[in-house]
Parts: structure tokens; C-alpha cells; sequence
């Protein structure tokens, strides 16, 4: 146990680790407060179907593995930092801005034919399309903090790095899903209630608050993230220097 909590104290010391733990706890927390409230804002807020959830679900998905090969081929071409700030900031403006919109009376009415397309495309297709980004960078970032970490140290604890970083991001995902209950209690929507009977107030109240709390998480996110110093060209010197220390073949 006291090796390990050496282990934490001395991977704390490293900056970049600092900035990918702590953002990434944060961005799993607004996570799990769009999950968690996902489907009551359908159900109060957007006011679709349950048929039409579905189709959101399938949206999502693609929206997910077209991005994963997007970012793929985008972190080959740049730092790896910017396609994830890149995908959070993709991520915010597809969440945030259609229900201020709604609430601005500046989206589609609901008797639209476009109203449920665009609904899918931008929370569903193209919000989830930036969510990918971090799924490509996370750990390959996380990767060369170990690297980062090796040189400094010797010792090569990629389990430490990746465990505590699995294992807290889990957590806070599960504190997102917390603060997801207490936005629905806050804003009045009582259990059982039909979309039909929810007050005008209480809809808007939902919409407003979801979207703020996700501006408000992301963004200090991206900010804590912002300190995170391994550049292409970093990470290139560090694997150098670890080629380097390998003992030559006989």
C-alpha cells in the first residue's frame, strides 16, 4: 500500500498526468450528467417518441464510429492535445446550443419535418462524433505519460497510470449520473410525470440547466487539460531516449 501511494504522489508530479487525470475526471462527469438525463430531456424537453429515441440511439453509434476514425487519422496529423480539445469543444456545441435555441424560440417547431432530424444530428450524430476524439487520445496520451514518467523514474508503471486513471473516471461518471438526479429534482419534475403535464417553466428550467452544467463541466475540462505538455515532437525525444536505454540484442 505504500509503494503504491508513493507511486500516485510521485505520478502526481508530472504535469501532463496532472492535466489528463483531473480533465478527464471532470469530462466523465459531464458525461454521466448527458447520459443520465438523456432520456428525460427527450421525453420533457425535445418531446419525441420513444421510437424516435431509438433512431437517436442509432445516430449516436454512427456518430461514434465515424468519429473514431476521423480522430484516428486527425491525431496522426497533429497533437494529440488538440484532437481532444478539438472533440470536447465539438462535443459542447452540439449539446449545448440546440436546447438554448429551443428555449430562444429559434429551433424548428415540433411540426416540422426537420424538427427530429436535426435533433439527431446535432445531440445525437455529431455530439457523440466528438465524444470519439477522447476515445482515440485518452489512452495513447496516457501512454506516453508513461513514457514521460520511465525517463524520469526508470520504472516502467503503465498499470498504475491506467488503473487509477480507469478506476476514477468510473467514479466519476457515477458522480455525473448524481448530479444528473439532483438537476431533475431542482427543476420540479415529479416521478410519473407525463410530457403533457410537465409546466412550460419546468421544460424550460430542464433544457437551461442541463446545457449550462455541461458549458460550465467541459469547459473546465478543456481548461484543467489545457496544461498538458507532450507535444508530437516530446513524445518523440522521450522514445529516443527509451530505445536508447534497451539493452542491444546478442
Amino acid at each position: 500500500m505504500g509503494s503504491l501511494v508513493q507511486g500516485i504522489r510521485e505520478a502526481l508530479e508530472l504535469t501532463s498526468f496532472r492535466a489528463l487525470f483531473f480533465g478527464t475526471l471532470v469530462m466523465f462527469t459531464a458525461w454521466g450528467v448527458t447520459t443520465s438525463l438523456g432520456l428525460h430531456l427527450a421525453t420533457y424537453f425535445w418531446r419525441v417518441s420513444t421510437a424516435s429515441m431509438l433512431t437517436w440511439g442509432i445516430g449516436a453509434a454512427v456518430g461514434v464510429y465515424t468519429g473514431l476514425g476521423f480522430w484516428l487519422r486527425r491525431a496522426n496529423q497533429t497533437d494529440k492535445k488538440q484532437v481532444f480539445v478539438e472533440g470536447g469543444l465539438l462535443f459542447v456545441v452540439a449539446t449545448v446550443v440546440p436546447p438554448f435555441l429551443r428555449v430562444a424560440g429559434l429551433w424548428l417547431e415540433e411540426s416540422s419535418s426537420l424538427y427530429l432530424p436535426a435533433w439527431i444530428l446535432t445531440t445525437g450524430v455529431i455530439a457523440y462524433f466528438g465524444i470519439a476524439a477522447s476515445m482515440v487520445t485518452g489512452r495513447s496520451m496516457m501512454a506516453d505519460v508513461t513514457d514521460e514518467d520511465e525517463v524520469r523514474t526508470g520504472r516502467h508503471r503503465d498499470g498504475l497510470f491506467f488503473g487509477a486513471t480507469s478506476f476514477a473516471a468510473k467514479a466519476f461518471f457515477g458522480v455525473g449520473s448524481l448530479v444528473a438526479g439532483i438537476i431533475f429534482d431542482l427543476v420540479g419534475l415529479a416521478q410519473g410525470m407525463r410530457a403533457d403535464e410537465a409546466p412550460v417553466t419546468i421544460i424550460r428550467d430542464l433544457g437551461l440547466t442541463l446545457g449550462v452544467s455541461v458549458l460550465v463541466l467541459v469547459g473546465t475540462s478543456l481548461l484543467i487539460f489545457a496544461r498538458y505538455e507532450l507535444t508530437r515532437e516530446r513524445v518523440e525525444a522521450l522514445r529516443t531516449i527509451l530505445d536508447a536505454r534497451k539493452p542491444p540484442r546478442p
